[in-house]
């Protein structure tokens, strides 16, 4: 995608909040710093940033540092998550589903700093949609701030047509009513959102019909949102962008200094037209010059290349960019070369932690929210009865624990005497102590057990 595809996305996508607007009859809650904010995230996130995509100067490759990041967060909030919902089997089926796109959840909430989860119901299920900030217009914030009227669009065209339908979720806190509605236009082009038309006229929506409940006691959907809705590399756009262009530096001096051979062309021979026959599967190597070959002696090009003091200053860059977003040193660097003390690199650690730890809390309060949703969902479609449940949520701290130096300190322990081979094996294999246990006994008497 070129800057001005770029540009234009963008532009649609502002103009398209006016269009929703004068649609619905209703003002949108605008921040126009942060919509160009979470443009620009989305475009490092697909590795098409203005300096990744621009012609003037020459585009930096991007090395996708944005979404590396993201990854890096998510993984590591919810490797170990465990969340259980103790309640009817229908609704934990149905929050356990949720559950399972958390990861998906944590990294578009790294890459774009807000997104609403929208319960639906489709069959005898709830399922959840993520809505990142391109697909939701917040209408209303009540005076503690939380959200409480929303716009989602959704989009599909044929090979000559544009549908837009946009759903609208309206919780009224006085009277504790929540009203949906549904607005459906059709377009020839997708810069606009066309003409109103009804959305049952379309197959995909046709089931669709406006509703409202009452006593519902808070909004089905959740927003959630990580500090002042910033991406988790927000501080660091700058950094990155140095970090694009020092990796071009690199590419540029590997292909500058590809090693070839200049020669006259009077040292080939020559096809039919007169130009020279190269070596076949060879033709890079070689840089033919127009000139006699009495006058100009076959030399080989093999610059010395600078590729070690350019990856060391990329890799400074990446340093700083873990430093800025609250990672620790060796997530996006090469943790082989970190140069650190035991006590820097364990305040990197901790520095990490405390990012996660944000994170998780951030999801764990949305999440608690979103299953109370798909427990008043379950009830309003009878799907299930309203019903009281526990929700449990453990998160784990392996961002701190070295796998390596805690193999070597458990087993200084079975030295010691302190802790024995088969509760080492057990933590090692992942096995239980009896199985451990077991494993450990002789060939003979496991096979005199086996027989028993």
């Amino acid at each position: 995608m070129g800057i001005i595809q770029w540009v234009r996305g963008v532009w649609n996508m502002l103009t398209g909040r006016k269009d929703i607007e004068q649609a619905l009859s209703l003002k949108i809650v605008r921040n126009t710093e942060l919509e160009a904010a979470q443009a620009l995230w989305r475009s490092m996130l697909a590795g098409e940033a203005t300096w990744n995509v621009s012609v003037d100067p020459p585009a930096s490759p991007s090395i996708h540092i944005a979404s590396s990041i993201c990854r890096e967060v998510s993984n590591n909030s919810t490797f170990e998550l465990e969340a259980t919902l103790d309640g009817i089997a229908e609704l934990q089926t149905n929050f356990d589903k949720a559950v399972e796109q958390m990861p998906e959840v944590v990294n578009l909430l790294a890459g774009y700093g807000s997104l609403v989860l929208k319960p639906f119901v489709r069959g005898s299920r709830v399922l959840v949609n993520i809505a990142t900030p391109d697909r939701f217009f917040p209408l209303k914030y009540n005076e503690t701030g939380a959200l409480v009227s929303v716009a989602f669009a959704d989009t599909f065209n044929t090979a000559e047509d544009f549908y837009t339908l946009v759903e609208t979720h309206t919780w009224d806190e006085p009277t504790s009513t929540y009203t949906i509605t549904y607005k459906a236009f059709h377009s020839k082009q997708n810069t606009d959102l066309g003409k109103p038309i009804a959305p049952q006229s379309v197959p995909e929506w046709s089931h669709l019909q406006d509703i409202s409940f009452v006593n519902i006691s808070q909004p089905l959907f959740v927003e959630v949102c990580l500090q002042d809705k910033q991406a988790i590399f927000a501080k660091a756009v700058k950094l990155i962008r140095l970090a694009d262009e020092q990796y071009g530096r690199a590419v540029w001096e590997f292909e500058g200094g590809e090693l070839a051979v200049d020669a006259s062309i009077d040292s080939f021979k020559r096809d039919a037209n007169g130009n020279p026959i190269l070596p076949k599967g060879k033709e890079r190597q070689f840089r033919v010059h127009n000139v006699a070959g009495e006058f100009f002696k076959m030399q080989t090009f093999s610059p010395e290349l600078r590729d070690t003091s350019l990856f060391n200053g990329l890799n400074e860059h990446k340093r700083h960019i873990e430093f800025t977003c609250g990672l620790a040193y060796g997530t996006i660097s090469d943790p082989q070369n970190v140069d650190r003390t035991a006590t820097e690199i364990r305040a990197a650690k901790q520095r990490f932690l405390i990012t996660i730890r944000n994170v998780q809390r951030i999801v764990e309060e949305a999440y608690r929210n979103l299953a109370e949703s798909i427990n008043i969902l379950g009830f309003l479609y009878e799907l299930y009865p309203f019903t009281s449940y526990e929700l449990a949520f453990v998160w784990g701290d392996s961002v701190l624990e070295d796998p390596d130096e805690e193999y070597r300190r458990r087993l200084e322990l079975v030295d010691k005497g302190i802790l024995t081979a088969a509760e080492f094996r057990a933590w090692y294999m992942e096995e239980d102590l009896e199985t451990a246990q077991a494993a450990l006994q002789p060939q003979e008497v496991r096979d005199a057990n086996s027989n028993e």
